[in-house]
C-alpha cells in the first residue's frame, strides 16, 4: 500500500516481445501509451517494464534484448523524462529454461549499465504461478504489488 495516489497505464498486451513496444515498432504501442501517460493528471514518476516472457519465445538473445531495453528507457526519458524500472522476469512454465535465463541476464546487465534503467525486482525466485506465466491469483498479485512497492521506494521513486 503506497498511500498515495498511483495511476497505472497499460500499454502492452500479453505474448509481446519488447520489438513491438518500442518507439520506432509499427505496432503503435508506444504512441499509444505515451498518448494514455500524457492524458493523466498526476506527474509520471516512473515508468514500470515487466516483460520478457514473449522474447523467451521470439528472440531469446541477451545482446539484442539488452539493446531494445537501452532504446526503451532512452525513449522515455526523452518523452517523460521518467527512469524506466525494469522488472527481471518470474516463471515461465513450458518455456526452455535458457531462454528464461538468457533474457534475465539481459534485463540484469540493463540494470548495471543502460541509462535511465532502475533496478528491480525481481520475480526469478517465485516457485510457480497458477498458470505457467502470469500472476493471476489474489496472492500471486499481493506478491507483485509488495515486490514493485518495495522497489519504489527502494529507488526513491515514491513521493512523500
Amino acid at each position: 500500500r503506497l498511500g498515495r495516489r498511483v495511476v497505472i497505464v497499460s500499454a502492452g498486451g500479453g505474448g509481446m516481445d519488447a520489438s513491438r513496444l518500442l518507439p520506432e515498432s509499427p505496432t503503435g504501442y508506444y504512441a499509444r501509451f505515451l498518448t494514455l501517460a500524457h492524458a493523466t493528471e498526476q506527474p509520471i514518476r516512473a515508468v514500470l517494464y515487466w516483460q520478457g516472457e514473449g522474447d523467451v519465445q521470439d528472440d531469446p538473445d541477451r545482446d539484442r534484448y539488452r539493446a531494445k531495453l537501452a532504446r526503451m528507457a532512452l525513449a522515455v526519458d526523452r518523452d517523460l523524462g521518467a527512469p524506466l524500472v525494469v522488472a527481471e522476469i518470474g516463471p515461465y512454465t513450458g518455456a526452455s529454461t535458457a531462454g528464461v535465463e538468457t533474457i534475465r541476464a539481459a534485463q540484469r546487465d540493463c540494470w548495471a549499465s543502460c541509462q535511465n534503467v532502475v533496478r528491480w525486482p525481481s520475480f526469478a525466485n517465485v516457485p510457480g504461478v497458477a498458470d505457467g506465466v502470469h500472476f493471476r491469483t489474489e496472492a500471486e498479485t499481493r506478491l507483485a504489488a509488495e515486490r514493485w512497492n518495495a522497489a519504489l521506494h527502494s529507488a526513491n521513486l515514491v513521493a512523500q
